[in-house]
């Protein structure tokens, strides 16, 4: 079978892309993606496995219209005849569209060759884009009150739910809500988690990559992923004063880029932590699990919001699979998987003090450590795996597939 892929964003970078690409290929099938250009790369690559086809850079002088060309905006007339010079040219049989900006456009070129269409939710787009304006909001200014509409990206999802042919969601608790919102059948949405491949994190030995290296006799707290306003960690920064006079050899590490990350900078400078907190910055996904396995514990401390209620971060598999224990904030998805395997300990979300108890009580525990790891480690390669959620893709794909020709 020969499959489009449509990613608003540059590639290579995203690990889920990869995998869901290198799913559909271990299957047999072609892949051609679709994605951004604002690096100025060739057009047209081909890697080991599949076919890379950018959007168009006209040149380095004319920024404007280069980011108005690449910008993934609903119905796009650029990413629309892009994507159907992909799908059409290789005689494309489906369309796998990353998340809702561009969701409209794939159901529009699959419309126009008679081919069905899959949304990968990565991310719930209108709950998202409530916890940026409820969390960053200085960074929200300007046309993005238009193009980051919460209440448009609503609206547009409704109507994606409605024409797309199947969903792939990360969590059971965002297909619970497309289909209490929309009425949306079971059947049209299918979990795919963000699992990891066993064979890139288990078994992981501790080699202190980077910043770590001189941090070999301290207790290290690590957190890995996106740094946004609801992902809790000014929580956890504040919390490294409490922290310290019970465990004076704690020390946080922060991986990862993010808006948030400049406020976060200056709230550690002024508290005079810069020696006891690190800032490591953005790692390539292959050396995560490096990190992982060189710490004594993962700390994933959200902020309550409707946005963390329903999505899952794929850093808590991470930890899970080298056998890292966990603290999180007690919300909906991570409460459900820490509760069942027994991998971690959960905090009251937005509790400073509850997470300083929590947090203090584990790296002091040594034997609760190696419990929780063990636990992780067991559910990783029992259920929380990636060659699970290949199952799921491959079988979508194959229904798809099977009923070809009733998409006209």
């Amino acid at each position: 079978m020969k499959i489009c892929f449509i990613y608003d964003g540059e590639y290579p970078w995203d690990i889920r892309v990869e995998k869901i690409c290198d799913t559909l290929i271990s299957a047999g099938n072609d892949v051609y993606l679709v994605c951004r250009n604002y690096r100025a790369e060739s057009l047209s690559e081909r890697t080991n496995s599949f076919e890379i086809n950018r959007m168009p850079f006209l040149s380095s002088k004319t920024i404007f219209l280069n980011k108005l060309i690449n910008f993934p905006l609903f119905f796009s007339p650029f990413w629309i005849l892009r994507s159907f010079q992909v799908a059409r040219g290789q005689k494309c049989q489906l369309i796998i569209v990353r998340d809702l900006p561009l969701a409209l456009t794939a159901i529009l070129v699959g419309k126009i060759i008679s081919i069905p269409v899959v949304m990968d939710m990565a991310e719930v787009y209108p709950e998202a884009l409530r916890s940026n304006w409820m969390f960053d909001k200085k960074k929200m200014r300007g046309i993005n009150h238009l193009i980051r509409s919460p209440y448009l990206a609503e609206k547009i999802e409704k109507l994606v739910v409605r024409l797309i042919n199947h969903i792939f969601v990360v969590s059971q608790e965002s297909k619970n809500r497309l289909q209490q919102l929309y009425s949306c059948s079971k059947d049209k949405v299918s979990v795919v988690g963000n699992t990891p491949e066993l064979s890139k994190f288990y078994a992981q030995q501790p080699s202190f990559p980077g910043s770590l290296s001189m941090l070999k006799t301290k207790k290290i707290i690590l957190f890995s992923g996106f740094i946004l306003g609801d992902r809790g960690l000014s929580l956890a920064i504040k919390a490294m004063p409490t922290i310290l006079v019970q465990v004076p050899n704690a020390h946080l590490v922060i991986v990862g880029e993010g808006i948030g990350k400049e406020n976060l900078e200056k709230l550690v400078k002024g508290m005079g932590l810069r020696e006891k907190i690190t800032f490591e910055g953005w790692v390539d996904n292959p050396i995560i699990s490096k990190y992982a396995a060189s710490s004594t514990i993962g700390i994933l401390p959200f902020s309550l919001c409707k946005h963390t209620q329903i999505t899952l971060a794929n850093k808590l598999f991470d930890y899970m699979a080298v056998g890292l224990p966990v603290v999180a904030s007690n919300l909906r998805p991570m409460l459900r998987i820490i509760e069942e395997e027994r991998c971690g300990i959960l905090f009251k979300a937005n509790d400073q003090h509850d997470y300083e108890i929590k947090v203090t009580n584990l790296l002091k525990d040594k034997n609760l450590r190696q419990r929780l790891s063990k636990n992780g480690i067991r559910a990783s390669l029992t259920k929380y795996n990636w060659a699970n959620e290949a199952k799921t893709v491959n079988r979508i794909v194959e229904q798809l597939d099977a009923h070809q020709g009733s998409y006209s």
